[in-house]
């Protein structure tokens, strides 16, 4: 009897195994990378990436950042302000995340791993976008073949994608940015010192949707 109440019990584990390892949709650990999240110092960021190759600062939709260029094709970008992580690249073909989504992943394992997104169309390239339940404004962005919609490279980062959203998420918490609340077309048109008075509207940007 014994005998068969374990050979149950293992037919019973056997059956489960499978959806026990395959968590079906995102996770808190498809945001970070090497271990770093948003949000971490930049001490904890060098301590993970190691020596960088160089760095550069810069704006972006009014925030003034730094990113770091690591071996390997990574980047990591900080808020200056702060200095604290606000977005992570990597080109790194050898990278690996979750249940073995690296560059190259198609299409069918992407979404069977981190669930159905449509690919959108950001600054000229595709990308499936999946927001994290667990922290307001963090997003994974998994850049996508034109294709054929497999992997190419990964970004997690709590920046704004476009001008609209980065004008929404000001208003939403009433915070003034590093520009205090000019345009940047403005502000870059000032430190040039010309006129900007016959200069056009900035486009507006908008996140087009691309069937996968």
């Amino acid at each position: 009897m014994f005998r068969w109440v374990c050979r149950g019990v293992l037919l019973l584990c056997l059956l489960l195994a499978p959806r026990a390892a395959i968590a079906v949709g995102v996770q808190p650990d498809d945001f970070t990378m090497r271990g770093i999240a948003v949000g971490a110092t930049e001490k904890e960021m060098l301590a993970a990436f190691g020596t960088p190759d160089f760095d550069r600062e810069y704006t972006r939709w009014g925030v003034p950042l730094k990113t770091y260029t690591f071996p390997g094709g990574f980047e990591v970008t900080l808020d200056r302000r702060t200095l604290s992580v606000v977005e992570m690249k990597t080109t790194n073909h050898d990278y690996t995340a979750r249940l073995g989504i690296r560059y190259g992943a198609t299409s069918y394992y992407i979404q069977k791993i981190y669930g159905q997104a449509k690919r959108q169309k950001i600054d000229g390239l595709a990308y499936y976008v999946y927001e994290n339940p667990a922290a307001s404004h963090t997003r994974l962005l998994l850049e996508a073949d034109f294709d054929d919609g497999s992997l190419r490279s990964f970004c997690i980062t709590s920046l704004p994608l476009t001008a609209e959203e980065a004008d929404a998420w000001q208003t939403a918490t009433g915070e003034d940015d590093a520009t205090d609340g000019e345009s940047l077309q403005n502000v870059l048109a000032g430190q040039a010192e010309i006129d900007t008075s016959a200069l056009p509207a900035p486009p507006e940007v908008k996140l087009g949707g691309l069937e996968p």
